[in-house]
């Protein structure tokens, strides 16, 4: 027995011995492999890619936008002496809506009115002829009478000639005729300052009358006016204020016609053609009605592949306002079966598309091409298959090959 209990002894302390030795011979390399950090899983959520078609019907949301908008900048500076309207007040084009004190633009048409009254008599001044026949200028009278004294020196030269006359009388009419040729001389040139002193008096009277119309219009500038029909949405000055040229005093919106602003998927594009009749929900106010596309853009977002468009509809009592959501619906798109997934599975990155597809516990990511798309589905072209399962959520923290935690199916 004794024998027995020394085996059982010597046994376990080879055991002993032996678990030291192997322990002791772990490589650092593999504990080091035992202590690092696994990577962690994301969690995503995916759905099964599926053979279908999409709708055949467009749909897209917007906001609504006035159609026509102006604001109104005063003309003259000045301090708001009156304003005739308050916000939502409707407004005609051309209706005085403010007025600005007129003070310096009233004095300023009298003193145009005094420089206009001055010009005109100095232009009656310039037309008075200061001559014995009031209807002849004065060098047309010199000219007359150096002719005549011409004639008469002729006439006595020659009854000298013949001794019918003195010589006295020829020296006599010699002196006549000079002294015609100095006046006929002196009357030309007062002739000519006389015309010139009325041509200056004409631009005067000219530029005064402009003064005064300048005057005027500067006058009536101190009223203001709307500038197109419609709704008065903003004002931005009080009674009492300084208004300037540059800064707008109201702003006008004309509600009669307003239009949604969407963006459109290119492939819907189609469904949204200039022209096109679509139907139209505003949730807001629960009317139904149609609309009219008014335009298509020709350039898209870059990131996206939208395309802007705009729908007009009219607004005859008013209550579809600017910034109210607007669900616009297309009855015109042809079905065409193919791999739809959601909308939000897609990854776009510059021109190109992906989706992650998870296979035995990894996101692969996938090149894909989208054929047509509405607001929650797309039609994959190319790079997917019935059945993949395509992550919906969670794509922003994917890479490839990364490890997925699938927690909706």
């Amino acid at each position: 027995m004794k024998k027995q209990t020394k085996v059982i002894a010597l046994a376990a302390s080879v055991l002993v011995g032996a678990s030291l030795v192997f322990g002791g011979c772990t490589s650092p390399a593999t504990k080091q492999e035992e202590l690092k950090p696994q990577p962690t899983a994301v969690t995503v959520a995916v759905q099964e890619a599926r053979l279908g078609s999409l709708a055949d019907h467009a749909s897209v949301t917007g906001s609504v936008r006035a159609k026509e908008t102006g604001t109104v900048i005063p003309a003259a500076s000045g301090i708001l002496l009156k304003l005739h309207v308050n916000k939502g007040d409707v407004v005609r084009k051309g209706q005085v809506i403010a007025e600005v004190d007129p003070t310096q633009q009233q004095l300023a048409v009298k003193d145009a009115e005094a420089k206009l009254a001055d010009a005109e008599a100095r232009l009656a001044q310039a037309k008075v002829i200061q001559t014995a026949q009031p209807d002849l200028p004065s060098s047309a009278l010199a000219q007359q009478s150096l002719a005549n004294a011409k004639k008469s020196y002729e006439r006595i030269k020659k009854l000298v000639a013949e001794g019918a006359l003195p010589a006295s009388q020829l020296d006599a009419a010699e002196a006549d005729l000079i002294k015609a040729q100095t006046s006929f001389r002196t009357t030309s040139v007062s002739d000519a300052k006389d015309q010139q002193g009325i041509a200056i008096a004409n631009v005067g009277v000219q530029q005064a009358r402009v003064g005064l119309e300048k005057a005027n219009q500067a006058l009536r500038d101190t009223r203001i006016r709307a500038t197109m029909d419609g709704t008065i949405s903003e004002l931005n000055a009080t009674v009492g204020d300084l208004l300037t040229t540059q800064a707008p005093l109201a702003k006008i919106i004309n509600l009669r016609e307003v239009m949604i602003a969407v963006q459109v998927p290119e492939g819907q594009l189609a469904a949204f053609a200039a022209g096109k009749e679509l139907q139209v929900a505003i949730p807001a106010i629960s009317l139904k009605t149609t609309g009219k596309v008014s335009f298509v853009g020709i350039a898209s977002q870059a990131t996206a592949n939208l395309y802007p468009v705009e729908i007009s509809l009219a607004n005859p009592q008013g209550a579809i306002l600017p910034g109210m959501r607007a669900e616009v619906t297309s009855g015109e798109l042809a079905k065409e079966t193919g791999i739809l997934v959601p909308s939000e599975a897609i990854v776009r990155e510059g021109a190109k598309t992906f989706v992650f597809v998870v296979k035995e516990g990894k996101a692969r990511k996938v090149e894909v091409e989208v054929a047509e798309e509405n607001a929650t589905d797309v039609r994959i072209g190319k790079g997917l298959a019935a059945g993949d399962q395509v992550v919906i959520t969670g794509q922003s923290e994917l890479a490839d090959q990364a490890a997925v935690t699938v927690v909706q199916n």
